[in-house]
């Protein structure tokens, strides 16, 4: 029974391993204090498929909402007590080493690659002493299969592994 159950177990892996199945993984989220008024926020992140190409956004847009058709990343900035706010400036960036394509990193079928969203966030001098984190709101990408663009995004529940812990800022105040 032992050996059935390990030839069952290995003939399922390699069924496993032969379909073309879509890959997406957000593996790691960082952040930083550079100083008392600024932090570094990371989410890195890959994605794959078998048999179809994916392009995904180098682009980001501060409160760019879940659902939005366009095709950048969207985030926003959380505050200590589970909102948002505009408090802080930031600045925002998609980081990989994928190839560019049309504006976009591609992802060709068969490959996986891993992408890093960058965030600097600004408070004000005055602004009160606040936990600020990073939260993706939107993630879109697109996907080719035979030649036609289908665009997806990652839902809701799966946006919520795309989220950094929050550090304090202006601690002085």
């Amino acid at each position: 029974m032992h050996k059935l159950s390990l030839h069952t177990l290995t003939l399922l892996l390699l069924a496993g391993l032969a379909s073309p199945v879509f890959a997406y993984t957000s593996s790691d989220q960082t952040t930083t204090r550079l100083t008392p008024l600024t932090g570094l926020y990371t989410v890195t992140y890959s994605f794959g498929h078998g048999s179809r190409d994916l392009y995904l956004p180098i682009g980001t847009e501060r409160d760019l909402a879940y659902g939005d058709s366009s095709d950048r990343l969207g985030y926003s900035v959380t505050d200590g007590a589970g909102g948002t706010t505009d408090a802080a400036s930031t600045a925002a960036l998609v980081f990989s080493d994928a190839t560019i394509e049309n504006g976009q990193y591609l992802v060709p079928a068969g490959t996986r690659s891993t992408f890093t969203f960058v965030a600097f966030v600004r408070t004000p001098a005055e602004a009160a002493a606040t936990d600020y984190g990073i939260k993706v709101n939107h993630l879109p990408f697109t996907m080719v299969v035979d030649g036609n663009s289908t665009d997806q995004q990652l839902n809701q529940v799966e946006l919520r592994e795309y989220q950094t812990a929050a550090i304090e800022l202006n601690p002085a105040n």
